[in-house]
């Protein structure tokens, strides 16, 4: 269903910026508490929400979402593995926890200011 309407795309933008805020925090808990998969699935439906969002309505952001998409893929990867194999992990784990978090959050920020940024909505 496309969006024709600015005031609807600015309207969606602010809806994504606040459920990036949302899922930012979701992201900081869980990074926290791992094991917590209540966490989880609440980052989960928060990056479903964005993504859904996203795709709609923000077609110009769909570099950054497919970036931040990736990035949250590859950081939850890390982070589950990293939980569900604690012993005999690798040593670089840590370094490569440390980079996936750097990542994740740059695009995270890439894809907030797109949706804030009014020259770069849909």
């Amino acid at each position: 269903m496309p969006f024709s309407g600015r005031l609807e795309r600015n309207a969606i933008a602010l809806q994504v910026v606040d459920t990036l805020d949302a899922y930012e925090a979701s992201v900081d808990a869980w990074l926290l508490e791992p094991g917590n998969f209540i966490f989880y699935q609440q980052l989960s439906s928060q990056i479903e929400q964005v993504r859904t969002m996203s795709s709609t309505a923000l077609p110009r952001a769909a570099g950054a979402l497919t970036d931040l998409l990736l990035a949250h893929t590859d950081l939850t990867f890390i982070v589950l593995k990293k939980h569900l194999v604690r012993l005999g992990a690798l040593a670089d784990q840590g370094d490569q926890l440390a980079n996936a978090v750097k990542r994740h959050q740059l695009t995270l920020s890439e894809m907030r200011s797109l949706c804030i940024r009014p020259g770069a909505r849909g």
